[in-house]
């Protein structure tokens, strides 16, 4: 299995992974397209020829599948070519649509809930208000993590300029702060961001540690973790993976529990997860070896056991607010591209 903390989608391998997870309500290759609606081809029933005993291969069994949860809708924006990935979809708390960012058109898609496409927001650049939603690794991953504040106001990890920024409920540029460094309030790949409405978190992947900030961009204070945080959680927790199962910790990273997640059975960690009613959801993948399993898995926030695991599935989740809908954005198999989000629905 690849280790992949730096200039990489998931990371893995980040022992002293501290956790977080926001207030607010997300890549590779799990997400399945919607079904197609084709007749199945009916394939001739072969005849049956007698082989000697001695000749039969031992019956060697073989895992179930998992099952899949219904799809709701899937969507695209104006572009779907080849090499485009979504990364980090996230529900506007006042309209209730959904925002995933297309990374390599430095933008974000913008959705109804029903899945309808509205509108495609950004221009590239690196002035005050534009984007460049992709790292400077030689692949460059695809970021763009953005969080949204109660009021409607929202941040962005403006990965490719090394800054965070900052804009109104209207979408006008308010202010942006950050440069490249290890420094205090230096960047060296934002690529998780979350916020209260009071303060900002960003997670760095290179860096290994959280950066807190106030909502004007003072540097509060840092610590120790990882950049995949669960979005939407009960208030003062924040939950992330550590190879020993899930880790709890409060708002300033320090650890205030352990769920103890079989992760044997997936192969690999899960991501970030998302919270509601008691439960976290998670997607696992392996963008860099499509023939491994990839998925979702429904983990109980208190024992750590894990409940259901579906097809669906990949490494950057949201969900929406009611807490019924996850929905999926990936960066495709090899890091080739998924330009789609995808509706799922919990049971």
């Amino acid at each position: 299995m690849t280790t992949r903390t730096a200039g990489a989608r998931g990371i893995r391998a980040v022992a002293s992974i501290a956790v977080i997870t926001t207030l607010v309500g997300a890549c590779g290759g799990g997400a399945s397209p919607a079904p197609s609606a084709a007749s199945p081809t009916t394939l001739p029933t072969p005849v049956a020829t007698a082989t000697p005993a001695a000749t039969l291969a031992p019956v060697v069994p073989t895992a179930s599948p998992l099952p899949s949860l219904k799809v709701l809708w899937q969507g695209a924006g104006p572009v779907t070519a080849k090499g485009l990935a979504t990364y980090w979809p996230t529900v506007d708390p006042i309209t209730k649509d959904v925002w995933v960012a297309a990374s390599r058109q430095n933008q974000y898609w913008i959705f109804s809930p029903d899945g309808k496409f509205l509108d495609a927001w950004g221009t590239a650049g690196s002035g005050p208000g534009q984007l460049a939603l992709t790292t400077h690794d030689p692949t460059p991953d695809s970021v763009g993590a953005i969080a949204f504040a109660p009021d409607g106001s929202f941040y962005v990890a403006d990965n490719g300029n090394y800054r965070v920024e900052k804009f109104d409920k209207n979408r006008k540029f308010v202010l942006q702060w950050g440069s490249f460094g290890t420094g205090d309030g230096q960047f060296g790949s934002p690529k998780g961001i979350a916020t209260d409405g009071k303060s900002v978190w960003v997670g760095d992947d290179p860096r290994g540690d959280v950066q807190v900030f106030d909502t004007n961009g003072k540097f509060l204070r840092k610590y120790p973790g990882s950049f995949f945080f669960s979005r939407s959680a009960p208030a003062g927790k924040w939950y992330a993976t550590n190879p020993s199962g899930v880790g709890v910790t409060d708002d300033s990273g320090n650890t205030i529990g352990q769920l103890a997640v079989d992760w044997g059975a997936l192969g690999d960690f899960a991501n970030q997860f998302a919270y509601a009613n008691g439960h976290l959801y998670g997607g696992w993948a392996h963008p860099e070896d499509p023939s491994l399993p990839s998925g979702l898995i429904e983990v109980d926030a208190k024992s750590g056991a894990i409940l259901h695991k579906w097809s669906n599935g990949d490494a950057s989740i949201g969900i929406s607010a009611d807490g019924t809908t996850l929905y999926l954005a990936a960066d495709g198999p090899n890091y080739t591209g998924w330009p789609y989000i995808q509706a799922v629905a919990l049971p």
